[in-house]
């Protein structure tokens, strides 16, 4: 699914944290991203490219470091200096955001997610979470393989 395979890595830097408080947050935002933000994306493609959707767009300037740091944290890698950033989200999202490339070939779009923004802090807003990110110390490699 994307170029970047630990999209879904938490990092805990600075300026920006998407660890998540429990398994049960951890397992919310996912459900939100498979049900909601990734169907969105499929059904929708075209008319996000159109910015017609007011939380999908692309990143500005101001924020490309700040990803760009995120992305190199997550991945041990430099981040492709030709991908245009977006951050994406579905109406229902509950503020979760998934930073992306996007690439349209042809008939094409091509969505590369790079991490999730599940406090919404590239672009903040104190409606979601504000301060607590930095409370949250769970990662998606904590949830254990039950003993069965």
């Amino acid at each position: 699914m994307s170029a970047y395979p630990k999209w879904l890595d938490s990092v805990d830097l600075k300026d920006f944290n998407n660890f998540y408080r429990d398994y049960q947050e951890m397992c919310a935002v996912l459900k939100v991203i498979m049900v909601e933000t990734i169907p969105f994306l499929k059904e929708h493609g075209m008319e996000i490219l159109q910015c017609k959707y007011q939380h999908c767009h692309v990143i500005g300037d101001d924020k490309t470091n700040l990803i760009t740091r995120i992305v190199k944290k997550i991945n041990k890698f430099d981040l492709d200096p030709e991908i245009t950033l977006w951050e994406i989200a579905a109406n229902n999202s509950g503020g979760v955001r998934v930073i992306c490339g996007i690439d349209k070939v042809g008939d094409h779009i091509y969505f590369y997610p790079l991490f999730i923004d599940i406090h919404h802090q590239i672009y903040p807003n104190n409606r979601f979470r504000g301060n607590y990110s930095k409370i949250c110390k769970y990662n998606i490699y904590d949830v254990k393989k039950p003993n069965y």
